[in-house]
């Protein structure tokens, strides 16, 4: 995996709070209508498309107004990010913390999108380690509203198979899922 975000002092300086870094995926990946390669990995445990966020409050699915992946998503900070990426996958490692200056309960997870196939469906794979915020937004939204509210249903040690129509308008989620044979086995 490639380091993206390394902060060694967050908890001193709040270097890893209300922060985001840009990702770029080999392949379009659509939430509602629109597939896009960039995407921003919030240090509030969302990931948005083509621009990033540092929105903290009132996070819903209006909230932050950018088509997101919410996972677990509230007042966060984040202390590494990770990539790694293959022809038919882009893998997102997120490390950080129930609290704004990397400090207390931890929260990790790792995100991969798959490169969706012609006209098929589109798949997305949230593996859940410890992670402090179990009771924050989760979910996939478009710029107004949830696409899928899972809010309430995140635990810790759980992985999340989401699954969408080739347009990303309609999306479901499984928990205990996950995919093999797409180029990367989880």
């Amino acid at each position: 995996m490639t380091q993206i975000v390394n902060i060694a002092t967050c908890a001193a300086s709040g270097a890893g709070d209300d922060q985001n870094v840009q990702i770029t995926l080999p392949f379009n990946f659509a939430i509602n209508s629109s597939g896009m390669k960039d995407w921003f990995v919030g240090s509030n445990t969302y990931i948005t498309a083509n621009t990033g966020s540092t929105v903290f409050t009132a996070l819903n699915g209006s909230t932050p107004a950018l088509k997101k992946f919410h996972l677990g998503a509230a007042d966060n900070s984040y202390k590494q990010v990770y990539t790694l990426s293959g022809t038919n996958f882009y893998r997102v490692r997120y490390q950080g913390f129930a609290s704004t200056n990397c400090t207390g309960t931890q929260i990790i997870y790792e995100f991969t999108f798959y490169r969706p196939a012609g006209m098929g469906n589109q798949y997305a794979v949230a593996v859940f380690g410890t992670h402090g915020r179990t009771g924050g937004q989760f979910g996939v939204a478009s710029e107004t509203a949830y696409l899928l509210n899972n809010t309430g249903s995140l635990a810790a040690n759980q992985s999340y198979l989401f699954t969408s129509n080739n347009n990303g308008v309609s999306w479901t989620s499984q928990a205990g899922w996950s995919l093999t044979g797409v180029g990367t086995n989880l």
